[in-house]
């Protein structure tokens, strides 16, 4: 009799922690998917900010360019003016 209760006791612990483990093994794919869909918004996210960066950086040694030419024409400009 004895041996009939601990058989029903371990085939319920058995079956509550199959379901209590494949509960928390969908929780964990869904915690994983849902991980990986942020970090691919993450990445698209950098992706989009180093290219902005780029074109910022591009626009800035454009900018430093034009005013360094500037300069030589006004110290050209100057130097006519006061022979």
């Amino acid at each position: 009799m004895d041996m009939y209760i601990i058989c029903a006791i371990a085939v319920v612990l058995s079956l509550f922690t199959k379901g209590f483990t494949g509960f928390r093994m969908e929780r964990i794919r869904a915690d994983l998917v849902r991980a990986k869909r942020e970090a691919q918004d993450l990445k698209s996210h950098l992706a989009d900010s180093r290219k902005r960066h780029a074109e910022l950086q591009r626009m800035c040694r454009s900018k430093e360019v034009r005013i360094g030419k500037l300069k030589k024409e006004i110290s050209l400009i100057e130097q006519r003016i006061k022979p």
